[in-house]
């Protein structure tokens, strides 16, 4: 009889490391198209909402060496609330689809 392979991973999740580069990536993003995000009320909701993505970031990453499954859990609120904030703060509707991404880390 064949021995099964005990290293199989039936579910597929994408490692906390890897989400923080994308948050840290999508934060950038955000900071560098500031200029054409918002209103001319208040110009400075996008800077500040990429802020709020580096620091949060910072801080899964911080977690991520300490309690990985910790870290894990705080990306997904912190995917979820960049998404929320950013329909409320930018009032852009494109942000909807990005609540797909926490999907993938649980």
């Amino acid at each position: 009889m064949k021995k099964i392979d005990s290293t199989f991973e039936p579910e597929l999740f994408i490692s906390p490391k890897q989400a923080l580069v994308g948050l840290v990536f999508f934060g950038m993003i955000l900071i560098l198209t500031s200029d054409y995000l918002a209103g001319p009320d208040e110009p400075f909701k996008a800077v500040r909402l990429g802020v709020l993505i580096q620091i949060s970031a910072l801080i899964a990453w911080m977690l991520s060496w300490w309690r990985p499954k910790i870290a894990r859990w705080f990306i997904i609120i912190a995917s979820v609330f960049v998404v929320f904030t950013g329909m409320l703060w930018l009032e852009s509707k494109v942000f909807i689809a990005l609540i797909v991404m926490p999907v993938s880390l649980n």
